[in-house]
């Protein structure tokens, strides 16, 4: 068993914040530690890029990250009343998430036309051949 600091995008901030947040995992492989990370609660588990980074440390580090953690308010708080009461600088904490500005959906202000959607369909699935002045239709 190796040790790995698996550093993840955390918390319940909106789909364009997140916390960072490092979790100390026991795995074989960095693959396996990023795996179990993204499972953990808290974690933004939608997201493609969740973790952040995925580092082997020795016994020591990996034992103070366990303490670290123990001790952190957030980890610790139960509910959302008992974080925003116990948690003094969560809003220090938060970071923007550039790489959902880019995931944004693009709105259409109009509706398409869907006779013109149609004939434009038929037209394109279909072959018309002319032979001797007969239409004769392909699908």
């Amino acid at each position: 068993m190796n040790y790995y600091l698996v550093t993840t995008k955390c918390g319940h901030v909106g789909k364009t914040h997140y916390m960072p947040i490092t979790f100390p995992i026991k795995a074989d492989n960095g693959k396996e530690a990023a795996r179990i990370a993204r499972m953990i609660p808290r974690v933004k588990h939608h997201h493609k890029d969740a973790i952040i980074s995925c580092v082997k440390v020795d016994k020591d580090l990996f034992d103070r990250q366990i303490e670290t953690n123990r001790i952190d308010p957030y980890l610790v708080s139960k509910s959302k009343k008992e974080q925003k009461e116990t948690v003094k600088d969560l809003d220090e904490r938060i970071v923007k998430d550039t790489h959902q500005d880019e995931l944004k959906k693009v709105v259409r202000k109009t509706k398409p036309n869907l006779k013109y959607q149609k004939y434009k369909y038929i037209n394109a699935c279909s072959l018309v051949v002319e032979e001797e002045d007969e239409l004769i239709m392909i699908d």
